[in-house]
């Protein structure tokens, strides 16, 4: 007869901050209120991507996932005017800057886009996914994980599941930000 043992661990994430920030109900079909991540995109009137900081947005909708990474592109190429930027010392596009990442997308592009993100110099600074992302994922240097409304289940567990992709590095701090309706 086999003997189950029980482990009960604390899940707490003493390493990741929480922040809820309300969206105008107004406003859930604009992604206006994602700006905040490309603050640091641009510097002295070029991009510079490498200064935004390693980021998921969790999106429960597939459907939304292309719209958010369309508008996300959009808005980087907007802010720095520059199709063409260096990073980690290689030109980039600044569309490859950002990811859609989704059950859908095919698995050779998945293990491409997880395996360069995973990298710390990763041209890919903020991957916009489905909860496909969210589970079995060790990426140490993210700092940012962004929940654009509760999980779909309604769930803490799925939610915390989502906050603790982020600052799981030794010694790393990380930035939760759920954005919620009012």
């Amino acid at each position: 007869m086999h003997q189950t043992n029980v482990i009960w661990t604390s899940i707490d994430r003493p390493g990741v901050a929480l922040c809820v920030v309300p969206v105008p109900r107004g406003k859930l079909t604009s992604w206006d209120s994602l700006y905040f991540l490309f603050k640091s995109a641009v510097g002295d009137g070029h991009a510079t991507p490498a200064n935004i900081p390693k980021t998921i947005v969790f999106i429960d909708q597939r459907t939304l996932i292309g719209e958010a990474a369309a508008w996300a592109m959009d808005m980087l190429l907007f802010m720095s005017n520059e199709y063409l930027t260096l990073l980690s010392a290689k030109e980039r596009c600044v569309y490859n800057i950002i990811r859609g990442f989704t059950a859908h997308v095919s698995e050779s592009n998945k293990k491409h886009f997880y395996d360069e993100f995973k990298d710390p110099s990763s041209g890919i600074r903020i991957m916009i996914a489905t909860t496909s992302l969210g589970v079995g994922v060790n990426i140490p240097d993210v700092a940012r994980i962004v929940t654009w409304m509760l999980p779909i289940t309604k769930s803490l567990a799925d939610l915390w599941q989502r906050i603790g992709r982020g600052g799981r590095g030794i010694g790393r701090t990380g930035i939760a930000i759920l954005m919620l309706p009012y």
